[in-house]
């Protein structure tokens, strides 16, 4: 991807992670975010506090793919 693709794709999936309901959408969004901000600063400083909201869900998956996310992104300081 270029580097204007994955601005882009960030956004998208900032705006998807924000707004959907769907418990895949956020694990996978999680996930994406999650990975692409082991190497964005900015990134990860922005996913940080939603994936402790995250990881208080009722949706057992999503809470726990928050706090393993949030576990990684973490141990990387």
């Amino acid at each position: 991807m270029s580097e204007p693709q994955l601005e882009k794709a960030k956004e998208i999936l900032k705006n998807n992670l924000n707004k959907s309901d769907d418990w895949i959408v956020q694990n996978t969004t999680i996930e994406t975010l999650s990975a692409w901000a082991k190497d964005d600063e900015k990134l990860r400083m922005w996913i940080i506090p939603r994936l402790e909201n995250f990881s208080k869900s009722d949706r057992k998956s999503v809470a726990g793919r928050a706090k393993k996310m949030l576990n990684t992104l973490v141990a990387s300081d």
